[in-house]
């Protein structure tokens, strides 16, 4: 290291045996479709408790959406339990050192109806899209109770006509995409543009969520 650079010679590259965790941040999708879904059971194989990845505390969070997380040597299973539910009129969560959790966590919130107040926004600008701006501001309106109240995003108690069709645009983010396919649980039809921007992380996400979700995926390229 010589004035702020790190300088690196050759040498010859050492291969080493790694094991690589099961990814949280896509696992926070699931998490949303048993809180939202009320599912008995999801099996996310392979997913363990993780003290390197941030993201884990999906865990905890969804728990008081009344998502059971049960970890045993195939990964883990979740299970909606009506009993985690929080009973608080509102809920407050803060994703500052977790920010790819706001998309499947502000879903589920907002199909709660209760109030819930997210907190430590403010770097949700600089992802793949301006997140809390493209949730708020969807052409179908339905987020229209949200705010944005300086760092804190605000989901107000409301209500929805489940038998509408619903369009959102994904912004070409694979978050945003992923999150609003939560919402085929509520809606009696909804279309996301762009559904191929998932496979920036998760390739094979419409295949999986498809396990419990009617979707039709159309080709944009």
């Amino acid at each position: 290291k010589e004035d702020n650079k790190l300088i690196c010679s050759n040498s010859q590259y050492i291969f080493h045996k790694t094991k690589v965790e099961k990814d949280w941040s896509s696992a926070c999708f699931f998490y949303g479709l048993t809180s939202i879904g009320k599912f008995k059971e999801i099996r996310i194989k392979s997913l363990q408790p993780s003290y390197l990845q941030g993201d884990s505390i999906v865990k905890d969070m969804f728990s008081s959406l009344g998502v059971k997380t049960i970890f045993d040597k195939k990964g883990a299973l979740l299970s909606y339990d009506n009993r985690l539910l929080s009973a608080n009129k509102e809920l407050t969560f803060n994703i500052k050192d977790f920010p790819d959790v706001f998309p499947a966590l502000s879903v589920a919130c907002f199909c709660l109806h209760k109030k819930v107040i997210i907190k430590g926004i403010k770097n949700l600008c600089f992802k793949e899209s301006n997140r809390c701006f493209n949730f708020k501001n969807q052409r179908n309106n339905i987020f229209l109770q949200s705010m944005i109240s300086g760092d804190d995003f605000i989901i107000e108690n409301n209500t929805w006509n489940e038998n509408e069709k619903i369009e959102f645009s994904s912004f070409d983010d694979h978050r945003l995409a992923m999150a609003f396919s939560l919402m085929a649980l509520v809606f009696k039809e909804i279309i996301i543009d762009n559904p191929s921007c998932v496979e920036k992380s998760f390739k094979n996400f419409w295949q999986e969520v498809n396990n419990f979700l009617n979707i039709e995926v159309i080709s944009n390229k």
